[in-house]
Parts: C-alpha cells; sequence; structure tokens
C-alpha cells in the first residue's frame, strides 16, 4: 500500500522531486537515497549541492486537482500553490517541502 494514496493518484509523471543539500549532508543524502532505491546519484538538476544551505530540503513540485489539493492540506501537507513564479512554476502548480513525504516518495517508487 502507498504511504501517500493522494500521490499514487497523483503519480510520477504529475510530480517532480526536487533536493538541495548541504555540503555536509551530500554523502547522508547520496546513501540514503541508495538504500532506499539501489540507484547511485549524483549532483544535478533536480539534485543540487548548495553551499548556502545549511541542512536538507527535500521538496515535490506537482499537478492536483481541487480534492487532491484538499486532501494533502486535511493530511495536514503545507502545500504552496498555486504558484506563479519561482523554480518549475511554468510546469507544476504545487510545492511541498517535507523531507518525510520526499523519503516516503521515493519508497513508493517516485525518483529524482
Amino acid at each position: 500500500m502507498l504511504r501517500s494514496p493522494v500521490f499514487g493518484a497523483i503519480g510520477t509523471a504529475n510530480a517532480k522531486l526536487h533536493a538541495e543539500i548541504a555540503p555536509k549532508f551530500v554523502k547522508e543524502f547520496q546513501d540514503q537515497y541508495f538504500r532506499k532505491t539501489k540507484t547511485r546519484i549524483a549532483p544535478g538538476i533536480h539534485f543540487q549541492v548548495q553551499p548556502n544551505k545549511y541542512g536538507r530540503e527535500l521538496r515535490v513540485y506537482f499537478d492536483a486537482s481541487d480534492a487532491q489539493f484538499a486532501a494533502l492540506r486535511s493530511d495536514g501537507h503545507h502545500v504552496e500553490g498555486p504558484r506563479d513564479g519561482g523554480y518549475l512554476s511554468g510546469s507544476y502548480r504545487y510545492r511541498i517541502n517535507d523531507m518525510g513525504l520526499f523519503w516516503d516518495l521515493v519508497s513508493d517508487g517516485f525518483r529524482l
């Protein structure tokens, strides 16, 4: 069973994972991603190492119906949007910054 039924309905085609990681957490992040996916990753477009960060910002960008948006909010997620500016705003209407949700989605088959 999916940890997030709403994202199960949204699907991987309508969502994008994104990570901005401080240099001191890169290896930890890569190791955790490998444990969950058996895939080694390197920094790139959707996995960025940013020296100005103090920790990890793990985000989910996505499109959702009004009902899915409401369900995510009622599940306690702080959903930003609809977004009209910023990174990926032309591709996805909503964003959630949530490390727990990010890792749940990775466990459920979503990928960077």
